[in-house]
């Protein structure tokens, strides 16, 4: 049996935290798909992560506070970071007006994500923001490691994606693969 990964089952009766019980319902990460590295300058650095200090793929995957998959959007180019990849998929994840997810302070942006405070320049943290971190923490690191054994999933997913989009990425001309988003995309078309 293999739970099919449905966005909806955010809202299941079992997908809650005694810390957090009422409209955080699901934590979002980001993790590349590492590809080799391009020869052609304008893909090399669209597809470069200087935070991975490689070429690779976006990806953000969305899970329940439970752990299983609700959502895996991309690919994004590497050079995009992960609040703009939440921006990009936010269509793909329409929410209640009260409902967030939790995420890590990459997400800071997003008005679907909630982080984390972080202290401000030369002040400190309240003694209610530094209790409120502490709860977020345990939540998120209770749910982290299942989006790591998740990876796995993701990849099988990834791969047969893969497939379908492959045949059209070698035999399409440069500027067809611009309007599908795949390798060699134009910056301007996906800004």
């Amino acid at each position: 049996y293999t739970h099919a990964i449905q966005y909806s089952d955010r809202l299941h009766k079992r997908n809650h935290h005694p810390l957090m019980p009422y409209f955080i319902t699901g934590i979002v990460d980001g993790f590349p798909v590492f590809v080799s590295t391009p020869k052609d300058p304008e893909a090399f650095r669209l597809l470069n992560a200087g935070k991975y200090k490689a070429t690779c793929y976006r990806y953000e995957m969305l899970c329940d506070l439970t752990g299983h998959i609700l959502h895996v959007h991309g690919p994004e180019l590497g050079c995009r970071n992960d609040a703009r990849t939440r921006k990009n998929a936010e269509n793909d994840t329409p929410m209640h007006p009260q409902e967030r997810f939790i995420g890590d302070r990459a997400y800071r942006a997003s008005k679907q994500v909630l982080t984390a405070y972080i202290k401000p320049n030369g002040g400190e943290l309240t003694q209610a923001q530094r209790a409120f971190n502490f709860q977020f923490n345990s939540v998120r690191q209770r749910v982290l490691p299942n989006i790591g054994s998740n990876l796995s999933v993701a990849d099988s997913w990834l791969f047969c994606r893969w497939k379908l989009s492959s045949a059209m990425s070698k035999t399409a001309p440069f500027s067809a693969r611009i309007s599908v988003g795949l390798p060699g995309t134009s910056t301007r078309e996906h800004q």
